[in-house]
């Protein structure tokens, strides 16, 4: 787990000394190291090419190989293939068994070494047989190209951007490009407005910096270095849509296998791994079979990392106990404050590179400040999980406007009974209405309903240019493969995942997530759905699965939290004046929003109105404007 940088240039040298600072200011991402080369120039081949001058830069976390053998970037013996590598390939030792197999050999007991002989001897292709999380640019001098590949669902970031002067940059976070000659840092119109009328980033390959793209996930940029390092995007990997035709138990033996063989990957590491605990059936889960394996290997105890609350309705510590127990972890806990939050938000802010739309971001970051304090270098965590296992509440009037549209109506109408006796809560015949209206009268209804706050009258359109659209098209009449893809690939996902990385790399921690082991994606997402949604319960086929090993506490959860924090009662509190001040200041010092919002955010503050994390993601907005200098 690293930070990386590279440079591709057709004009001077000079221009290549601008890898130093750019792969300095990532430094938290990678303590234990740094190391950089450059190519001036190699064989052209023909007096018609023109030859890329070229620097890659790279910051290291030890991780595996703890030796300077796994420094960067790293060269093939020959050294005509180069890397500079974030992340980790889990299945590496099988991928190097293979390889020698075939008579490669290698030096070190690195998965960065694995990545260029895979390379080298199957091509770029190479890419499907790794299972992992990783962002690299990796240089072949042999056939004058380079690559800048993304893993499968984009667990670890990569960023590029053109200056004015043609020169190609590459890096895990924005902010290194800040240390580019000519940067100016200017507004993305169309993606603010995404952000702030929908609480929306990271849903394209561009950001809320003009001009400064990130490599989606699946795909890579192949960079032509005899034509002027000409840039190309290809897609390398989408999901399997291949429907399973297994029977419900066999299935939940599947779920199990193969989730207990992705812990069993992620815990390959020659530093201390702990676990994120919420409380969740999802990060139990994991803790659990954590537990479970490192049992199997000697009496090893892991390390749990939570977040708790005051208030004793967001508060997860009886099922974080029953947990513990049941794992025999050893827990740590944290309970972040409003006071916290003001404290380090400039930070946060800073760290994160793009503004945030709620304060649940800020628990995350105090969960690994503590793991950092712990000295425990990889985490395990849940990410991913319900987003595929429809663990999310919009999913269940999908699900059942499914049922119906497929004529299951006796599956429809017993849902709805055991719905209603599992969990009174829910509302099966009023999801269904929603879901089922015909999509002509949808479009009316969703443009007559919310025709507002698509204008969002707070926000000054004379100053911010944009089309007045909704990114994601809440019209379309999705299936629940459809809206699961959706919260995978755009919709939910990216955005926690760029949350995940960037407060675990502050904190020079590297973060793993074994629900996004492809294996477990393309199995989940190919059942049916009647095998996530039962009787009013998500994720159906996970609690089946883990029963026996998750506590029957957690197994039976019907309310979902996942790190939440009071923000309700931090912005109306005692900080009240504070945070209205950063509101008018919002209003005055950016120009982008209306007076109108002042009144607006009073109200929600004071209760008036019902509560929204607009006010915040306002002030994040803002500060995050102001910090970067951006031009409007």
């Amino acid at each position: 787990m690293c930070g990386i940088a590279a440079l591709f240039s057709q004009k001077e040298k000079r221009c290549l000394k601008a890898i130093v600072p750019m792969t300095r200011v990532v430094a938290h991402r990678g303590p234990d190291g740094e190391g950089y080369a450059f190519f001036p120039d190699f064989e052209s081949g023909t007096a018609k090419e023109t030859p890329s001058l070229i620097a890659l830069g790279h910051r290291r976390l030890s991780i595996l190989d703890l030796s300077s053998a796994g420094n960067q970037p790293m060269a093939n013996e020959e050294g005509k293939i180069w890397i500079t590598y974030n992340g980790e390939i889990y299945n590496y030792l099988e991928i190097r068994r293979e390889l020698e197999a075939e008579g490669v050999c290698f030096t070190t007991k690195t998965d960065t070494e694995v990545l260029l002989k895979a390379y080298d001897h199957y091509g770029i292709d190479f890419l499907h047989k790794l299972n992992g999380m990783f962002s690299f640019v990796l240089v072949d001098l042999k056939r004058k190209k380079a690559y800048a590949c993304r893993d499968r669902f984009g667990v670890k970031p990569l960023y590029y951007y053109v200056t004015s002067e043609g020169l190609l940059a590459f890096a895990s976070e924005i902010k290194q490009f800040h240390s580019l000659p000519g940067w100016k840092a200017n507004l993305n119109h169309q993606r603010a407005f995404d952000f702030l009328s929908f609480a929306l980033f990271d849903h394209t390959g561009e950001t809320l910096f003009n001009g400064v793209h990130q490599v989606r996930g699946g795909h890579f940029a192949e960079i032509s270095l005899s034509e002027g390092s000409r840039l190309e995007i290809r897609r390398w990997y989408r999901l399997p849509h291949e429907p399973l035709h297994i029977s419900y138990e066999d299935a939940k033996q599947r779920c199990f296998e193969i989730l207990q063989d992705a812990v069993r990957i992620r815990l390959r590491s020659d530093v201390e791994v702990g676990a994120c605990l919420s409380g969740g059936i999802d990060s139990s889960a994991i803790v659990c079979l954590a537990a479970k394996l490192l049992k199997e290997v000697g009496p090893l105890r892991p390390k749990t990392f939570s977040a708790r609350s005051v208030d004793p309705l967001l508060d997860e510590y009886p099922f974080m106990g029953a947990v513990e127990k049941e794992a025999g972890s050893e827990g740590f806990y944290v309970t972040p404050d409003e006071d916290g939050l003001l404290r380090e938000f400039d930070k946060l802010l800073w760290h994160q590179d793009e503004p945030f739309g709620t304060s649940s971001v800020f628990a995350q970051w105090k969960l690994f400040s503590k793991v950092k304090d712990e000295k425990v270098k990889v985490m395990l965590d849940g990410q991913g999980a319900d987003e595929q296992l429809g663990g999310y509440f919009e999913f269940y009037g999908i699900f059942l406007r499914q049922l119906a549209s497929e004529g299951k109506l006796l599956q429809l109408m017993q849902e709805i009974q055991r719905a209603r006796a599992v969990n009174p809560s829910l509302n099966p015949i009023k999801s269904l209405i929603k879901n089922f209206i015909p999509a002509k009268l949808k479009n009316q209804l969703y443009y007559a309903m919310n025709k507002p706050s698509l204008k969002a009258p707070w926000i000054d359109f004379k100053r911010l240019h944009c089309e007045l659209v909704n990114p994601l098209d809440p019209r379309a009449k999705r299936s629940f493969r459809s809206y699961a893809e959706e919260m995978l690939l755009s919709a939910n996902l990216p955005m926690l995942l760029h949350y995940e990385d960037r407060n675990s790399m502050a904190h020079s921690v590297e973060s793993r997530t074994p629900f996004l082991d492809y294996r477990f994606v393309e199995f989940i997402i190919n059942l049916p759905p009647a095998f996530l949604i039962r009787g009013g319960l998500t994720k159906a086929i996970l609690r089946d699965a883990m029963g026996g090993v998750v506590p029957k506490k957690i197994l039976e959860r019907k309310d979902k939290i996942a790190f939440a924090t009071d923000e309700k009662r931090w912005l109306g509190g005692r900080h009240k004046g504070l945070f209205m001040k950063a509101i008018k200041e919002s209003v005055f010092e950016t120009r982008l929003f209306n007076a109108s919002l002042i009144p607006k955010a009073e109200r929600i503050l004071e209760g008036k109105e019902r509560f929204s994390f607009l006010p915040f993601r306002v002030i994040a907005f803002s500060q995050w404007l102001k910090a970067n200098r951006l031009s409007v």
